[in-house]
Parts: structure tokens; C-alpha cells; sequence
């Protein structure tokens, strides 16, 4: 059996298998249209047209090949991953000695049969592959190419409007329904990343419906227990969490319009012996599931129960997805007009998930709304001590004076936090942000068993990009802030968002990512090694090297996956990625995330 956060993860990660496709072809049609509309004289198009048409045809069937041969590796090892992460999970249940995953012939003839049959569907499915045109049509790639291009010429030749409106007007619908998956018998489509994760889906289901009735019937078993997880459907909530018979659970799941096992929400079943097995849950944590997923919250007014929330976090994560697609459509036409709007609703959606997730109590999980292709605009050049961003202004921040009194007092608050402060009267800034850093500083101190206290001080000479940082010095416990940071809290807070390039989305990140240094230097540079095993556990496979540096860059920060300045040109080591800790510890104290919290989770249990 899979458990509800595997399951969860392995259908995102379905939905992503076929991104590559989407964007290769979102980005070729957009440059091909582009590249014919700006042709005015009927002759000199329909050559273009004819051209476009041929070396399109030939060279997407080339890269699709390459992408779907990927693809295709990818989908089988999702499955064998997931085949043993079930059959172990079951297996441990009952406490035996098993033949080894790899071993079990059996086993292994149920996952390549499975490997197969969802291959061949994956394939049937990219062989209908359109898109769809600007008359809202969906038609076969090829067709749909040549409809785009004949709408943009139309529009211009005729004078209706300008070329960039024609070709803004002719492009729309591909960022809007992305790429489809046509059924040319009914007309009906889907998105391409909708049919693929319905077809892996259900073929993940029926191998581990297959594997865990071989784990039963080996076993013993004489009855099943459906897993139970948080914030559940309305048609699951009443029967999840409990044990049935053999043929209770037959004729309940055939009775289900969403049958368990098919992985199309969170639960699925594992075999138990009655009156022997324990079940996972208490009535009474049961209960309490439902109590606090009927309680929900109330967000500007409206109520919404925690399943409501999870779905309305999702709609969410599918209109940055979709807007970031506009964002490369933006740029591969040049459409600077657009380009910028399309950045700003981006940021205001990026706010608005925050802001509900925060409300709702629910850690953000940005790497759903992430595209292969998206890469967040940043500075890349930062010194490897500091905590940076690309692109601040403090010119708006006005320096406090203080008296020798305030100063005192100040110094008193941090002794008896077992801080001290060096130059004090180089502060300059609000005495509350003061504090709240002074007390993010006295608790990771005392967490995390650092021994000699932490000293704190105020440089101005520091770049304006800078926020803080800790000096090189092998055995320092000495965090250094930019004052401007300090002076106002939404300035702050501005400018850590500015870019994206930073995981502190608020001003107490800052002495989070500080503190994240100073544990590294007394246990030692383990970011990359703690991130690797937070993903194991939870998406139930390894992920090494660039791979998990991407995987970083999109879910924590672009600073998290970069190399010490001074190890650049060297090769891959876990122990140059110094930002990595610091920065998953400042995410976890702003916006936290599903991996942040596992993350650092595993810190505190491996180095407490």
C-alpha cells in the first residue's frame, strides 16, 4: 500500500511527466507564428507556410521522440519505485521476513506487465496530441499549427489589426488549454497533463491493487483497512480509517463512483488479519479527522471546509502554472506589453497562495506550480557568506535615533536571551525588529546546542543587496546585519520578495538563514545530504546530483541550489552547496513547505 502524502506525491509528479512536451511545443508554435506574421506579401507567406509546415513537422517529430523516449523511462521507474515502496509497506505490517523486492519473481512479473500496459497507453496517448486553434477548435498538431499561422496573416493582411495583436490573438489559446490529448471518435479533449496522470494513475492502482492481494493472500490475511489522512473527500471521510471482511470491502469498493485503489484521491487498503492486526487510527482520531475538516476556515467571509481549502490551494497552484506559461509565450513573441502584465498577476497570485495557505494553517507547495521550463529572474552573483537578493531599495527607510537609555535596555533584552551585542549604537533601526531577530537567534542557539553564545552586530558599510551575514572565520558565533533591514518592516519584506531569489518571504527568514550558517559550521556542511533524504521519504525514490539541485531551485530558492563562489569551477560536491541549510531553515520559518518541515525534521533528529 502507498500511503496518502506517496500517493499525493506520485500523482504530481505524473501530472509533470509530460511538461517538456507542453513547453517544446507551446515555445515552437509561438516562435513559428511569430516568425509569419511579421511577413505582410501573400507569396513570401504561403513559401514561409509551406517551410514552417515541413521543417515543424520534421524536426517536432524528432524532439518529441527524444522527449517521449524520457518520458517513458521516467514512467517506468515511477512504478517500480512505487511497486516496492508498497510492497514493503505492506509487508512490514505483518512483521515477517520477506523475499527481497527484487528477488520475488512473481512480484516482478506483476511490475513489468504493469510497465508495459501503461506504456503502451502512454503512447496511445501522445499519438493525439494537438492543440487548440484560435477558433477555440481542437485540432491534430500539424492542423493546429497551420491555423494559427493563417489566423495571424489573415488578421494583418487584412488590416484588422497590427502585427502584434495578430499574433498576441493567435497564441492565446495555447497558453490558456496548454497541450490536449483529442479523443477524434467523440472530439472531446483534455490536457495532455490530465490523460497522462489518469493513465498512470490508474495503472499505479491496479499493480498495487495487484501486488497488496498477493501480499494477502501469502499472508493469510482475511480482510483489508483503508488508510485515512486529513481533510478528506465528503464520498471517503465516512469510511476511511476503518477494518473491513474480504467481502465487506468487495462489495463497499463496488459500490464506490471513486473506487479505492484507483489512486485518484488519497487513500488506498492494505491487508490485515482480524482481530490480530491494530488498526492505524483510534475512533476517536477519526472523529477528530472529520471535526477539524468540517471546521476549516473562514477566509474574507467565506467558509470553507479543509478539503474546500486543499482544492482551493490547488485551482490556485493551476493558474500559476498556467500564467507562467503565458510568461513564456510573452517572451518567445517578444510581447513586452504582455510580458509585464503577465508578471504582475503572477505576483499577486504568488501573494494570494501565500496569504490563503497561511490562513488555512497549510504549508505552501510551490513545486506544483512550478513548469520545466520557468526559471525565476535573479541575481546570480552573490558572495556565498551573505544573505542576499538581486534587486533592493532602501531609499525609502529613514533612520531612528536612539537614546543611551534605549541602547541599555536593548543590550539587557539580549543578555537575558543569552545574546550579546557588539557597537551597539550602529543601530539604527525599529527596537521591535531588533528584538524579534534576538529571539530567533536565543531559540536556534538553544535548539540546536551551539554552545558559545551568539554575538550580533551592525555594519553599514554592507552592499545594499546584503541583509546579513556571518564572517568566514572557521570558530565565529558573530551574525553581522545591514541596518537599513531593520528600520522597516514592510520595506523588508519588500525587498526579501523582490526577486524570488531568496526562501524568507518575512523579516525574521533573516536571522533563520544567519543561524542556518552557524549550525552548519558546528556539525558540518550536510545541506545536500539532509535534502536528499527529506525527498526519499517523501516521494519514496533518490534523487543525486543536478537533479536534486533542481528540485531545490524550485521548491526552496534559486539561492539553495547555488555553489560556493569560490568552489565554481570545481566539480560537483555536496559539502560546496553551503546556502542549502540556511536557506531550508528560512523557509521553514516563513513559508514553510512539505520538504522543509521533513527537512527539518530529520536535522533535529539526526544532530539532537
Amino acid at each position: 500500500m502507498l500511503t496518502p502524502e506517496q500517493i499525493t506525491a506520485i500523482r504530481d509528479r505524473a501530472g509533470r511527466i509530460t511538461e517538456p512536451i507542453t513547453e517544446y511545443l507551446l515555445r515552437d508554435v509561438a516562435r513559428r507564428v511569430s516568425s509569419a506574421g511579421q511577413l505582410t506579401a501573400s507569396a513570401s507567406y504561403q513559401i514561409e507556410r509551406l517551410q514552417q509546415m515541413w521543417l515543424s513537422r520534421r524536426e517536432v517529430e524528432k524532439e518529441l521522440k527524444r522527449l517521449l523516449k524520457v518520458s517513458e523511462g521516467e514512467l517506468k521507474t515511477l512504478l517500480t519505485q512505487s511497486a516496492e515502496v508498497g510492497y514493503r509497506f505492506d509487508l512490514d505490517r505483518f512483521g515477517v521476513e520477506a523475499v527481497p523486492f527484487d528477488e520475488n519473481e512473481s512480484l516482478q512479473q506483476i511490475v513489468d506487465a504493469s510497465v508495459r500496459l501503461a506504456t503502451d497507453d502512454f503512447r496511445n496517448i501522445t499519438q493525439t496530441i494537438g492543440m487548440v486553434d484560435p477558433y477555440g477548435h481542437a485540432l491534430p498538431l500539424q492542423d493546429a499549427y497551420q491555423k494559427t499561422m493563417d489566423f495571424a496573416l489573415e488578421k494583418v493582411a487584412t488590416g484588422t489589426t497590427d502585427i502584434n495583436t495578430a499574433i498576441r490573438d493567435a497564441t492565446k489559446n495555447l497558453a490558456k488549454y496548454g497541450i490536449r490529448s483529442i479523443d477524434y471518435q467523440s472530439g472531446v479533449s483534455r490536457s495532455l497533463e490530465a490523460a497522462v496522470r489518469g493513465c498512470i494513475m490508474g495503472g499505479l492502482g491496479l499493480m498495487q491493487e495487484q501486488i497488496s492481494q498477493k501480499n494477502h493472500d501469502d499472508m493469510g490475511a482475511d480482510g483489508w483497512e483503508i488508510s485515512a489522512h486529513a481533510a478528506s473527500a465528503p464520498d471517503h471521510e465516512p469510511i476511511q480509517g476503518k477494518q473491513y471482511t474480504d467481502a465487506e470491502y468487495t462489495a463497499l469498493n463496488n459500490s464506490l463512483v471513486r473506487r479505492i485503489g484507483t489512486l485518484n484521491c488519497g487513500h488506498a487498503a492494505f491487508p490485515i488479519i482480524l482481530g490480530v492486526s491494530e488498526p492505524q487510527y483510534t475512533e476517536e482520531q477519526l472523529e477528530e479527522f472529520c471535526r477539524q475538516n468540517e471546521k476549516g476556515i473562514i477566509y474574507q467571509g467565506k467558509h470553507y471546509t479543509m478539503y474546500e481549502a486543499t482544492q482551493t490551494q490547488r485551482k490556485l497552484e493551476r493558474s500559476m502554472r498556467t500564467t507562467k506559461r503565458k510568461i513564456l509565450l510573452d517572451e518567445e513573441l517578444k510581447d513586452n506589453d504582455h510580458l509585464l502584465y503577465d508578471q504582475i498577476r503572477l505576483r499577486r497570485l504568488n501573494e494570494e497562495y501565500v496569504r490563503f495557505s497561511k490562513e488555512a494553517g497549510m504549508p505552501t507547495q510551490r513545486e506544483r506550480a512550478q513548469i520545466a521550463s520557468y526559471k525565476k529572474r535573479a541575481s546570480m552573483n552573490q558572495h556565498p557568506n551573505y544573505m542576499a537578493a538581486g534587486k533592493v531599495d532602501w531609499s525609502e527607510t529613514v533612520p531612528i535615533h536612539h537614546t543611551d537609555q534605549e541602547y541599555a535596555e536593548i543590550k539587557a533584552y539580549a543578555h537575558s536571551k543569552d545574546v550579546a551585542i557588539y557597537a551597539i549604537k550602529r543601530f539604527d533601526g525599529d527596537i521591535d525588529l531588533l528584538k524579534e531577530q534576538i529571539d530567533v537567534i536565543a531559540e536556534m542557539h538553544s535548539e540546536y546546542h551551539l554552545g558559545k553564545k551568539v554575538t550580533i552586530t551592525f555594519d553599514h558599510s554592507m552592499d545594499d543587496n546584503d541583509f546579513a551575514m556571518v564572517p568566514k572565520r572557521k570558530n565565529t558565533r558573530t551574525i553581522i546585519f545591514n541596518p537599513k533591514t531593520l528600520r522597516d518592516r514592510a520595506i523588508t519584506n519588500r525587498n526579501l520578495n523582490a526577486d524570488d531569489f531568496l526562501a524568507a518571504t518575512d523579516i525574521t527568514g533573516i536571522a533563520s538563514h544567519e543561524m542556518g550558517h552557524l549550525i552548519a559550521r558546528k556539525y558540518g556542511e550536510k545541506g545536500l545530504e539532509f535534502a536528499q533524504k527529506a525527498y526519499y521519504n517523501i516521494y519514496g525514490e533518490v534523487m543525486e546530483g543536478r537533479g536534486l539541485l533542481a528540485f531545490l531551485e524550485e521548491t526552496v530558492s534559486i539561492y539553495a541550489s547555488e555553489k560556493s563562489k569560490t568552489q565554481k569551477d570545481r566539480p560537483f560536491n555536496f559539502k560546496y552547496y553551503k546556502e542549502v541549510l540556511p536557506e531550508v531553515l528560512s523557509k521553514d520559518a516563513t513559508d514553510p513547505n512539505s520538504f522543509s518541515h521533513e527537512f527539518v525534521r530529520l536535522l533535529r533528529e539526526v544532530l539532537l
